[in-house]
């Protein structure tokens, strides 16, 4: 049970942290951000 519950204290703050940093690149520079998911998306794609 109790390490249920670290596990899930884990997901949290890593999610947390996720929703931070992202506000924080969407705050700064949302237009690169968006050429920069393309641009690795198709190098992964091909």
């Amino acid at each position: 049970m109790h390490q249920m519950n670290a596990k899930m204290h884990f997901r949290f703050v890593f999610a947390l942290l996720i929703v931070s940093f992202n506000r924080d690149v969407l705050g700064k520079n949302l237009k690169y951000r968006i050429y920069d998911e393309q641009r690795v998306g198709s190098v992964i794609a091909r």
